[in-house]
């Protein structure tokens, strides 16, 4: 209980630390337009961890059922999401820079760019093999939440480009059409639901496993 507790509070504070750091960063890169931090994916996902493992600590200290149950219906598609954002992250980061940065630089820390890319996930996956006894996986309501989710974030993301005049992402801005940017919102959905099917049947097997010892 003690262990488990000590590391929910550091994944939730290492989700905490760059949204509340990031912004004092001076660079061109963070826009301060319509919708603040959160029309960035990354920021989205981060409350969401934030939430979750909130609910986890608050849920198992206080000992609350009602919030493992909600906080086990977000995971298996915070995972996901998670896996997503970091992989797109270093995926157009690596292979060009302004995909991400406007400015052609890199200005994030190693230890916050891995806080913002790299924990969340991680830590996401240890809750939900490690931490969540109770959780059930149902695969249709799973997979609903997670569109949910990306429909939200598509919704979002083109309501704050069309009040400031340009889109988040300079890889969204960059495309030549609304319809190139939604292709390239659907390919990472499909994506998120490859990665959903894979962590979801590996959780399924780890529980089989689990109740044959």
């Amino acid at each position: 209980m003690v262990l488990k507790t000590m590391v929910r509070l550091a994944a939730f504070s290492s989700a905490l630390f760059p949204i509340l750091i990031v912004p004092t960063l001076k660079t061109k890169g963070l826009k301060n337009g319509f919708g603040g931090g959160t029309q960035y994916l990354t920021i989205v996902g981060l409350l969401v961890t934030m939430i979750c493992i909130g609910l986890g600590i608050v849920g198992d200290v206080f000992n609350k059922p009602g919030l493992i149950t909600l906080k086990n219906r977000i995971l298996p598609m915070l995972v996901p999401v998670e896996c997503v954002i970091g992989g797109l992250y270093w995926y157009l980061t690596l292979t060009n820079v302004y995909h991400i940065y406007p400015d052609g630089h890199k200005y994030l820390p190693f230890y916050i760019d891995i806080q913002m890319h790299g924990i969340p996930f991680l830590s996401g996956l240890v809750e939900m093999f490690y931490f969540s006894e109770t959780l059930r996986i149902h695969r249709v309501m799973d997979i609903c939440y997670f569109l949910l989710f990306a429909v939200f974030y598509s919704s979002w993301s083109s309501f704050c480009a069309h009040m400031d005049g340009e889109w988040p992402y300079p890889v969204l801005q960059n495309q030549k059409s609304d319809w190139d940017r939604y292709t390239m919102m659907f390919n990472a959905t499909m994506v998120g639901l490859a990665i959903h099917a894979i962590v979801s049947e590996a959780h399924l097997r780890t529980r089989f496993q689990k109740a044959l010892q």
